[in-house]
């Protein structure tokens, strides 16, 4: 949490210094400044929210996440064309929407009880429990220490759990207490949790027996296929038909249901077949979207009917892809321990940045449905990758 909101808070400091740069050169700092921190705020973040929830309400709470990046895309939207005075003024109020949001996280949130408990403060745990459950009700506390404790308690300690509203008393319910982490070795430590997340079969990174490197380069592929398949489709919004607003709006808007659906899907069936699904559907529909460019699949009643074909598909295509990323996030943050769990969603994010990027030139220089034909592919091959990874039972 505390990460997020430093994030955050360097996005407000490019917001805010923006409209009086005067060169290009303090621009292009300031907009690498606004990457940075946006690839470090949403790793972060993500882990903070599937880690004081219980498993079985993820999914829905990262639809909850997902909606609000949707809303916040609308809302820049609407102040592009409602706020007068140029870009300037724009970038300055955005700014203060960030400060307010850091704001209001700072009274309303509470550091990830997981964490805290990971590394030993159990003083700082407790607390944070307490808080989640003066807001979310009278049985929120006992939920909330069982979520926290899913990890690191054994099963046999349900009674050590049942007395959470009065003492813990059981040490052995907590994973071993860790020494703060000095500023001198906080590269250090960062070294070691890639080391293990890169680590082979029968090695950890430090001895240990679970290595992570198939998981991680699993994950990572899963991230590259879903990020060219939704830009690549937003992408190609203007080739839907002479509309390029109302498809770009019907393209963005496809991303409420497709996060409502997600996160149901990944709450009733778990993470990996809500992945398995999503991508396949997403697949799929790109696929068909290239036969239909491509003019291989003629479905009669003229122009305006391929139209309205294509744009259909587009439309279930990016559906299904706005539900694989939720999917991709929580499988991500189930399939990692808590130490390791913001490093696995950070490098898995990068790998999908790179496909976001692909996906301008390969839409741009390759024809259309070649591109998309392409992007399909890679969907369908996601799908098939995240059949073979293993969740754990009761992820």
């Amino acid at each position: 949490l505390a990460f997020a909101a430093l994030a955050a808070a360097a996005m407000a400091a490019q917001t805010l210094l923006q409209p009086g740069a005067d060169a290009e050169l303090q621009l292009c700092a300031l907009r690498a400044l606004a990457g940075f921190a946006v690839g470090g705020y949403l790793a972060p973040a993500f882990s903070w929210l599937v880690e004081s929830v219980e498993s079985g309400e993820r999914g829905r709470t990262g639809t909850a996440w997902t909606l609000g990046y949707v809303v916040g895309v609308a809302f820049v939207a609407l102040l592009h064309v409602a706020l007068p005075g140029g870009w300037r003024a724009e970038e300055a109020a955005y700014s203060a929407c960030v400060v307010a949001a850091i704001g209001a996280s700072a009274l309303l949130v509470t550091e990830s009880p997981r964490w805290l408990f990971a590394v030993g403060d159990r003083a700082g745990a407790l607390d944070a429990l307490r808080s989640a459950a003066r807001r979310s009700g009278p049985d929120a506390e006992l939920r909330l220490a069982r979520a926290a404790l899913d990890e690191s308690a054994p099963p046999d300690d349900a009674e050590c759990l049942d007395a959470f509203g009065c003492e813990l008393g059981d040490e052995d319910a907590f994973p071993a207490a860790r020494p703060p982490v000095e500023p001198r070795e906080l590269l250090a430590t960062q070294l070691g949790s890639w080391r293990r997340l890169f680590s082979a079969d029968g090695d950890d990174g430090d001895g240990g027996a679970d290595g992570l490197r198939a998981t991680t380069l699993s994950l990572a592929c899963l991230q590259l296929a879903f990020n060219v398949a939704f830009y690549a489709l937003l992408y190609s919004s203007a080739s839907l038909s002479d509309a390029l607003v109302l498809n770009f709006v019907l393209l963005s808007a496809a991303d409420v249901p497709g996060a409502v659906v997600g996160g149901w899907a990944a709450d009733a069936l778990g993470a990996k077949a809500a992945t398995v699904g999503s991508l396949f559907l997403a697949g799929a529909s790109i696929t068909a979207l290239a036969l239909l460019k491509g003019g291989v699949v003629d479905i009669g009643g003229g122009a305006d009917a391929a139209t309205a074909a294509c744009t259909a598909v587009a439309l279930v295509g990016k559906t299904a892809a706005c539900g694989a990323f939720l999917g991709i996030s929580l499988l991500t943050a189930e399939l990692y321990p808590t130490d390791l769990r913001s490093a696995g969603l950070g490098f898995g994010g990068s790998v999908g940045k790179v496909g976001a990027a692909a996906a301008a030139p390969l839409v741009s220089l390759l024809p259309l449905p070649s591109a998309l034909a392409a992007a399909g592919a890679l969907a369908l091959a996601g799908s098939a990758t995240a059949a073979t990874l293993q969740q754990e039972e009761g992820s």
